[in-house]
């Protein structure tokens, strides 16, 4: 333990849920369901919360839009993939499409997340 986490993301997606679901408790507001079938924004503010000796989480209000700006390297935000990004055959490898891709062999060997990966092309190909 001994950490901090922070919850955020889209507004209406279950961030305060979870958080409450984690604490074992209702410390977050939730709001219900809209007519289709979607979260709505409840969250107005960041609060700290304390989950044992020295371990937090925060919940945060969420956000409707989310840009990345300029991003050099997405790939390295993603802390499994840094120990394979140097030993892509290309060095201006972008871990999608290329052969000799040292990300993609470490995935295919069970080494990195599929979810991560398929999220890092999601955010790689919005560039």
């Amino acid at each position: 333990m001994g950490k901090t986490a922070v919850f955020v993301g889209n507004s209406g997606v279950g961030k305060s849920s979870l958080t409450n679901k984690l604490l074992k408790t209702k410390v977050m507001e939730e709001g219900d369901l809209s007519k289709i079938e979607r979260g709505k924004q409840t969250t107005r503010h960041t609060e700290l919360l304390k989950i044992s000796d020295n371990t937090y989480i925060a919940d945060s209000p969420g956000f409707s839009s989310f840009e990345l700006g300029e991003i050099d390297d997405i790939a390295s935000l993603f802390v499994e993939f840094n120990e394979y990004i140097g030993e892509c055959k290309y060095r201006d490898c972008r871990h999608i499409k290329e052969d000799d891709c040292a990300i993609k062999k470490a995935l295919a060997e069970g080494k990195i997340s599929k979810s991560r990966y398929d999220n890092f092309c999601l955010l790689a190909n919005k560039q």
